[in-house]
């Protein structure tokens, strides 16, 4: 199974640009770990229809708890289980 995600517009207020390319290892490994770990039925099921070839829309704004003085890395990995969970409809919206 291939998964393709393309975030268009992604906000982060308080990661330094020096930062980015950190938070997007970050990003890209645990999101790929929280799909995979889900497994192909969870990403089969009938409410994946939306997501298909079209724009799924906007996911929902989601609230990290993260410590001050979090890292790239931090904020990478808890922005991926947020989407992770948005795929798969953990996330009310």
């Amino acid at each position: 199974m291939r998964i393709e995600l393309h975030i268009e517009h992604l906000v982060l207020d308080g990661v330094a640009p020096a930062d980015t390319a950190s938070f997007r290892r970050a990003l890209e490994a645990e999101l790929t770990r929280v799909l995979a770990e889900a497994g192909a039925e969870a990403l089969s099921g009938p409410d994946l229809g939306r997501l298909g070839s079209e724009p799924a829309g906007r996911a929902p704004r989601v609230e990290l708890p993260l410590a001050p003085g979090a890292t790239a890395d931090q904020v990478g990995t808890g922005v991926a289980d947020a989407l992770g969970r948005a795929v798969l409809g953990e996330v009310s919206r």
